[in-house]
């Protein structure tokens, strides 16, 4: 009968060479396969963004209210910093 030996244990590289990440990935959804998935999702996200900023941008320095078409007074226009 022969002995049966253990593995020789695995540390550092060796372990990291030998784990099978994509089994990983794709039980969580970022796989290979997920890739297109996702970077739709990243251009959705950075136009919404883009967008939102934009428009937070235009209501701080607008000469204009928000919703409204009326000019601010110049002396809101000067204290609108401070709010």
């Amino acid at each position: 009968m022969v002995r049966k030996r253990f593995q020789e244990t695995k540390t550092g590289i060796e372990y990291l060479k030998s784990v099978d990440y994509d089994k990983y990935l794709r039980k969580v959804g970022v796989g290979k396969e997920d890739h297109y998935f996702w970077k739709q999702i990243g251009k959705a996200l950075l136009c919404t963004y883009t967008l939102i900023g934009a428009v937070w941008v235009y209501n701080e320095t607008s000469p204009l209210g928000w919703w409204t078409l009326k000019p601010k007074p110049k002396e809101e226009r000067e204290l609108a910093h401070f709010v």
